[in-house]
């Protein structure tokens, strides 16, 4: 038998239309006969159901190999036998197809509950080198944003997180990323919730008692700024609330250590 390539329409007895592409039709046929259709549920369940002898079987069209997927997506617009009552077509046609909701559900339903294999290292490679370099769309951002909404991350995935990011060297901000964070605070009131989970976080993240560097780096910014009296009286309240008001014996040595330090270096002065 001569080798046929082209479009084929299977019909059913309720009159449900299946339409399929091959460079081989005869043997796609055949194929049908010997094993029916697992890949296509519906069409499988008809020839199960009724019979493949009771299907009609005919080529509608031949065409060249690369004409394929375009004659494909023709035909089933043509019989509407995609995510339609009658049609049998669980994809769109062509090599971009669009599922059906049907088989969207049956694929949710047989993943749900079931655990992924863990990625391999070239998985891991692989995926890093795609994601290299890519640039989302302002529309993709929100939609991100959005989905993230109101989720709530466990310790353990916020501590994850922060592993890959000291792993990468990703954990320090650019200064262009600063200037975006600080224009984008300006005016925001944080709900006492939030700075509590901020609290907690850093607690659970080892992060919460700053280093020596750090408070250098504190006291050169806060140099030469003057802080207004209101600041002064939310300062001293926050302080009394979290009941940090009251000194340490080691804050109260090395505040008397710094006044002598500074009573001395003043007196240097005025002897020279």
């Amino acid at each position: 038998m001569l080798k046929v390539c082209g479009i084929y329409k299977i019909t059913s007895l309720t009159n449900s239309i299946y339409i399929g592409q091959s460079v081989d039709v005869y043997s796609r046929w055949y194929f049908y006969k010997k094993y029916c259709a697992e890949g296509q549920f519906r069409l499988d369940n008809s020839l199960k159901k009724h019979g493949i002898e009771n299907h009609k079987f005919e080529i509608i069209e031949e065409c060249p190999r690369e004409k394929l997927n375009e004659r494909e997506i023709y035909w089933i617009q043509f019989y509407n036998s995609f995510n339609t009552p009658h049609g049998m077509n669980l994809h769109s046609g062509g090599k971009n197809y669009k599922k059906s909701e049907e088989t969207k559900e049956r694929s949710k339903r047989a993943l749900f509950g079931k655990k992924r294999r863990p990625y391999t290292e070239d998985e891991k490679k692989r995926a890093s080198e795609i994601a290299k370099g890519r640039k989302f769309t302002e529309d993709h951002k929100q939609n991100i944003s959005k989905a993230s909404l109101g989720k709530e991350k466990s310790p353990e995935q916020i501590k994850k997180r922060l592993d890959t990011l000291f792993k990468n060297n990703t954990n320090v901000p650019t200064e262009k990323t600063r200037e975006k964070l600080s224009l984008a605070g300006i005016g925001r009131i944080v709900s006492k919730e939030s700075v509590n989970k901020s609290i907690e976080t850093k607690r659970i993240n080892g992060t919460l008692t700053r280093t020596i560097e750090q408070k250098q780096k504190m006291s050169k910014s806060q140099q030469g700024k003057s802080v207004s009296k209101e600041t002064i009286e939310k300062v001293k309240e926050t302080k009394i609330k979290n009941g940090t008001n009251k000194c340490t014996e080691e804050a109260r040595k090395k505040h008397s250590e710094n006044m002598k330090r500074r009573h001395e270096e003043k007196k240097l002065k005025s002897q020279q």
